[in-house]
């Protein structure tokens, strides 16, 4: 079920990057009420839901150096911005742009977003929509793109415990990680004492 994969995908994460427990919270039912009407969508996908609620009211280092929709920018506003992008007649195009689920942006060029006429799968593919309004597949499904985006959570820690260890300054994020000099983030479910377990 599309739920568990992605609640499984956040917890193998949490723990293998000592992920601190404080530094995420996601989104409640009225958020998620916003993020529909604000943007004017028929439904949410499942996946979509599953993730918000995870990583949708505080993301954290979730999708650092990108703007995610409810944590980080208003629904409503975000969408309109990829609105003015519109789409090109290139190879690859979103059949239902007013539609659309708009995910995150990127220095307010690049914006991951589900097809509006993919809103009812429980797991759709992602797209980017670039300023130019050039349209390229990001992945597969959004689980997909989600366990992407816990690769980049437990590099981001793994570069902390590196520069911990070597005595070298940590950079800002180093806060959402319960990481000292000591630790060694490895495999998911090693653990040290005092290492953050991971929030449901």
């Amino acid at each position: 079920m599309v739920h568990e994969h992605v609640r499984d995908i956040y917890t193998r994460a949490a723990r293998t990057a000592f992920l601190d427990r404080e530094a995420v919270r996601g989104a409640g039912d009225a958020e998620l009420e916003q993020l529909v009407g604000g943007q004017r969508l028929d439904s949410l996908p499942a996946a979509a839901g599953s993730v918000l609620r995870l990583v949708g009211g505080a993301k954290g280092p979730w999708f650092l150096g990108e703007r995610l929709v409810l944590a980080d920018a208003d629904p409503g506003g975000l969408k309109e911005a990829a609105l003015g992008c519109g789409t090109q007649e290139t190879g690859a195009q979103l059949h239902d742009t007013a539609g659309m689920l708009v995910l995150t942006c990127h220095d307010g060029t690049r914006y991951e977003v589900v097809d509006g006429c993919d809103l009812s799968m429980a797991d759709p593919p992602v797209w980017i929509l670039d300023g130019t309004g050039d349209v390229q597949k990001s992945c597969g499904s959004l689980t997909e793109w989600f366990s992407r985006a816990a690769d980049r959570v437990v590099n981001l820690s793994k570069d902390v415990a590196r520069r911990a260890r070597q005595g070298r300054p940590t950079p800002p994020w180093a806060r959402y990680f319960t990481i000292s000099a000591s630790t060694r983030p490895g495999r998911a479910g090693d653990r040290t004492e005092g290492g953050a377990e991971s929030r449901p």
